[in-house]
């Protein structure tokens, strides 16, 4: 039996630039580390091809899948043309006893309209041939159950992965404020020889941005995950799908307003804030070994093969 992941393969400057391939390459790696072997794809020209185009592209690289294998896709595949994740999973389906998993980074419906009701979208529909999805957090499944009529297994995977590299600096002037902005990635970040990090903070909090829409304060933070790399305590607004991680493990100030952080730095003392980067410090290392994609995998082949579920995963 082998355990797969998919993998996108785009230009080097999506690579570097657009966060949606760099994490998608950062899970197919952490995937890679705990023995998962990896189906490489392109994002293909395909809106001209004839459905028997597509059909024998998605069959040529389903080729090594063997029956009672397990696949984890990262969802989505980020195709021009609709088809080809139609096709794949279909495909998948045609092999006997393979399990299926999505590593569902985005819920594109609703990342399009912030129509947080809507479970009628032929995408949703999509997201119901899988046999587990890998979600951000509890908020975004509650959501998908309730509004997007999903009824499947979901494990809420806690955090976006990001491998920052570079040594952590002593954290000394604990009432700055950090901004980053998750634009900034070729900037902001060290992976496959790109610059390292512009901020890495000597001290503070790292400031997560307001969610812009509904949608957005249902899913996980990049930015959340950029200052936990840091080593950096967070601020996070109360409404924020991780703002319970945040609170409940001591990971920085959760607020129902920023405008409230001057009062709260102001009755700070050192020894609380060396207390928070304490509680940090286990979760930066987490964060930036692929740790959460690494559990998310296991988990996956723990529930669809070994049929194992207990309160480590969210069903």
């Amino acid at each position: 039996m082998t355990n797969w992941i998919t993998k996108i393969n785009g230009s080097d400057v999506q690579h570097a630039t657009d966060v949606h391939f760099i994490l998608n390459g950062q899970a197919a790696e952490s995937a890679e580390a705990v023995g998962f072997s990896v189906i490489n794809y392109a994002p293909y020209q395909l809106r001209d091809a004839a459905d028997e185009d597509v059909e024998t592209r998605v069959t040529t690289l389903l080729s090594g899948v063997q029956p009672d294998d397990l696949l984890i896709v990262q969802w989505p595949m980020w195709q021009a043309d609709a088809r080809f994740e139609k096709i794949f999973i279909e495909k998948i389906r045609l092999i006997p006893r393979v399990k299926i998993a999505a590593l569902l980074w985005e819920v594109m419906p609703w990342l399009m309209t912030d129509d947080l009701s809507d479970g009628t979208h032929p995408e949703m529909t999509k997201l119901r041939d899988f046999d587990l999805l890998l979600v951000g957090n509890p908020k975004l499944a509650v959501q998908l159950r309730d509004s997007g009529n999903i009824a499947l297994p979901m494990l809420a995977i806690g955090l976006i992965d990001f491998k920052c590299q570079g040594l952590l600096k002593a954290k000394t002037d604990f009432k700055d404020l950090v901004f980053i902005d998750s634009n900034g990635t070729e900037e902001e970040m060290s992976y496959h020889g790109q610059p390292p990090f512009i901020a890495m903070a000597d001290g503070g909090f790292g400031v997560v941005p307001a969610a812009r829409s509904q949608y957005e304060a249902h899913t996980n933070s990049l930015e959340l995950s950029k200052y936990l790399s840091m080593g950096l305590p967070v601020v996070i607004r109360a409404n924020m799908a991780q703002a319970e991680l945040v609170r409940l493990h001591n990971l920085g100030i959760v607020l129902d307003d920023l405008n409230a952080i001057d009062a709260v730095l102001a009755d700070m003392t050192i020894m609380d804030y060396q207390e928070k980067l304490t509680a940090v410090g286990a979760w930066s290392e987490a964060v930036r070994s692929g740790y959460f994609v690494k559990r998310a995998c296991l988990e996956s082949i723990r529930i669809l093969k070994l049929r194992e579920v207990d309160y480590l995963a969210e069903i």
